[in-house]
């Protein structure tokens, strides 16, 4: 297959699935900005604020009456919880709980007019992550912790809370995005990448690499696996390693069978590369989503699904067929992960839907 006919095959795909489906929703309903699985369940979070719910094996998607526009969602101790405005104007942030079929309030936290860049959950609490500061929710009490620098970001594709850290992965399509740090004790933000000379060389490039989803490393559980995807005319990847502040590439895989989208570096000086070493493939493959189950991290690449261990190669799967549910098409056959398709990433590069990695919640 060609690079440049797979943001056309997923996007006709789905097209000519849904003009057979009779009650096809909007296209703003594809714009799948979160998906998490609590409680028999798929929730969906679209980019406008829209939630909604589809039961295990059901063929009908129920949209969620949480008040206000939801602004982000996260799941821990077997808890959903939902971040929303309590008005329009979004004066406060309303902290909501799932419970028995209703949301409960939990407490209220005013905005201060910021952008909201995450909901993020552990065990112990609730982070409330907005361009200027880290609200860390325990039940009733709210600490609050100012950032070093206010981060501006259009999309956070992907955030991982860590003992010591927040882990934001930031998608701004054909204009990378990157990832960046929050040390949770200082609130020290940390822009994290690696270049190896100009602009978008390295394994991780802020200007150049969209970084669209985190994982701790099973291996290394004090290491970030981040995947980097991106679908503009060509597609382009890789999945990254981060140790504290050092990152190298843990794979990247050519895309296609031309060898005309193959490059070497035909200006190096010749005594610094005397084997005429090949770089990076392109196009390659772009990953759009990460996650680790046992000791194995499993990614989902544009051509398939990815399992890679420690010092073996990676296995790679056919991506499944996808049934559509009032608009939303996924694929929910495997015991421990559903994949849905969105066509979010449509925003901001040339692509048509790419699909998102959910793993099954207890």
């Amino acid at each position: 297959m060609k690079w440049f006919n797979i943001g056309i095959l997923l996007s006709v795909c789905t097209a000519a699935q849904a003009e057979d489906a009779p009650d096809r929703r909007s296209l703003a309903d594809n714009m799948i900005a979160r998906a998490i699985h609590h409680d028999g369940r798929l929730w969906l979070l679209t980019d406008s604020g829209d939630l909604s719910s589809i039961t295990d094996n059901a063929s009908e998607r129920v949209e969620e009456s949480v008040p206000g526009p939801v602004l982000d969602i996260c799941q821990s101790n077997r808890k959903l919880y939902a971040l929303s405005c309590d008005t329009k104007a979004c004066g406060n942030w309303r902290l909501n709980q799932q419970e028995q079929g209703q949301w409960r309030l939990l407490t209220s936290v005013a905005s201060n007019g910021e952008q909201i860049l995450a909901l993020a959950c552990d065990a112990s609490s609730n982070q409330v992550l907005s361009a200027k500061r880290l609200i860390d929710l325990r039940g009733s009490r709210v600490s609050v912790t100012h950032l070093s620098e206010a981060i501006s970001a259009p999309y956070v594709a992907a955030s991982l809370v860590t003992p010591t850290a927040i882990f934001l992965g930031l998608n701004s399509g054909e204009w990378g995005g990157g990832l960046r740090r929050i040390t949770r004790a200082t609130g020290k933000v940390t822009n994290v990448e690696h270049l190896d000379g100009g602009l978008c060389s390295g394994p991780l490039s802020s200007d150049c690499d969209p970084v669209t989803g985190l994982a701790v490393i099973p291996w290394k559980p004090t290491c970030v696996a981040a995947s980097i995807g991106i679908v503009h005319f060509a597609a382009r990847g890789r999945i990254v390693e981060v140790c504290g502040q050092q990152v190298t590439t843990l794979l990247v895989k050519a895309y296609g069978d031309d060898d005309m989208w193959r490059f070497k570096d035909q200006d190096q000086d010749q005594d610094q590369d005397q084997d005429n070493e090949e770089k990076e493939p392109f196009p390659s493959v772009a990953f759009f989503g990460l996650n680790a189950r046992g000791q194995s991290l499993l990614a989902v690449g544009i051509d398939g699904l990815y399992e890679i261990n420690e010092d073996a190669p990676a296995k790679v799967f056919t991506l499944p067929e996808f049934r559509e549910v009032d608009g939303v098409y996924l694929n929910d056959a495997d015991p421990d992960t559903i994949l849905v398709l969105t066509s979010i990433n449509r925003r901001r590069s040339v692509s048509g839907a790419a699909p998102l990695f959910v793993r099954r919640g207890e």
